[in-house]
């Protein structure tokens, strides 16, 4: 099926309002409850937060409800460990964190007295909560704290609440529309489309004759108008293939996202957009399960740009491209993925197309007052 914006040739210009704004043992000892004076001399485990940020779960399954999320540098104790995934406590309460991003876990004495809460946002789950030993039975467990050291602030976004953005196509290249003729008064953000997925699952360049000069050019571009941000955009229709494969475990997303942050650092790009052309059907091969990895992919990514951020002093986008069909609703999570992204973009221009019987109106400027034929 050719694409609306494959056939165009030249930057494709639209308007959008940002409507998203992203076998263990039990611990020995005992911790100490935020907010009191007692002390002991048992001792407990702790570790290093290297995420940022990293998203708290109500239990020990990365699809189990988010309940809050930490920032980097933060030292989190650890209440037990199941599975992969460590039982900290948080805002009072307790929740779950995957245990890949809790680093220097060591033996250390109980908390001082006095110790704050973690201050991130989110909400607390119940302290009394139960938590699974090794054996998979359930055991009461007593809360603790996180510790008050402060977190390496990352840098804010720069985009104003309305976002005038581009696809800019790299095989505009090839007839002689490069990136230095787009008009960068005018938006505020061009998508470069599109980077591919390698064989190795990782982020690759679609077309070498063009695209390393192109981002030569859009480097350059930048530094003519400061205000402007630029985007890689990895997928497409015709780039879509390995996207379930790529998100299928989470060493696979996790080297994808650290593929990607490093792509962008060395190209000059601001962030990443995510055009999946699409989860579980409706495109490229895909699988059940694509419906859920996108969701952890998405994570995967913004936690990989925001460490990213915080090297680097800047800060770094998160998007994706969503199909406009009730088809594509149903197979992804979109009110977990708008925890993740900056913003999203509707693809209205696949409203309607040559599969439809007769003629219809993609994306109207006003509301049409004529019922729809389809």
């Amino acid at each position: 099926m050719l694409k609306w914006k494959k056939a165009c040739s030249a930057l494709l210009i639209f308007v959008l309002m940002v409507s998203i704004t992203s076998g263990s043992q039990l611990a020995k000892g005992a911790a100490v409850k935020s907010g009191t004076s007692t002390k002991t001399s048992e001792t407990i485990r702790a570790g290093t937060v290297t995420a940022n940020p990293l998203y708290v779960h109500e239990t020990y399954t990365e699809t189990s409800r988010v309940i809050g999320s930490l920032p980097q540098g933060v030292t989190a104790y650890i209440i037990n460990s199941y599975q992969g995934w460590h039982k900290i406590t948080f805002n009072n309460g307790t929740g779950w964190v995957y245990g890949a991003y809790l680093e220097n876990i060591h033996t250390v004495s109980s908390p001082s007295s006095s110790v704050p809460s973690s201050s991130a946002a989110g909400s607390s789950s119940s302290s009394g909560s139960s938590a699974p030993t090794s054996s998979g039975t359930a055991s009461s467990s007593r809360s603790s704290a996180v510790s008050s050291k402060p977190a390496a602030k990352l840098p804010a976004s720069a985009l104003p609440s309305k976002i005038t953005a581009g696809y800019y196509a790299n095989w505009s290249a090839h007839s002689g529309f490069t990136p230095d003729k787009i008009k960068a008064s005018m938006i505020n953000v061009v998508h470069y489309a599109f980077a591919d997925i390698g064989a190795n699952l990782e982020i690759a360049v679609n077309d070498p004759s063009v695209d390393y000069a192109n981002f030569k050019k859009l480097t350059a571009l930048k530094k003519k108008y400061p205000h402007l941000k630029t985007l890689i955009t990895i997928g497409g229709w015709n780039g879509s293939a390995r996207f379930s494969d790529a998100s299928l475990t989470d060493a696979r997303r996790k080297a994808f996202a650290k593929s990607c942050a490093a792509f962008i650092k060395q190209y000059g790009f601001d962030g990443v957009d995510i055009d999946w052309e699409y989860p579980v059907s409706g495109g490229a091969a895909g699988r059940a399960e694509d419906k859920t990895n996108f969701t952890l992919l998405m994570r995967a990514l913004r936690s990989a740009l925001s460490a990213q951020a915080a090297a680097d002093g800047k800060y770094y986008y998160l998007t994706f491209a969503g199909g406009s069909s009730d088809n594509y609703t149903r197979n992804v999570q979109l009110s977990q993925l708008a925890s993740c992204v900056d913003y999203a973009v509707d693809m209205t221009y696949d409203m309607h197309g040559p599969w439809d019987t007769y003629t219809d109106l993609n994306a109207p400027l006003y509301p049409p007052t004529d019922s729809s034929p389809q």
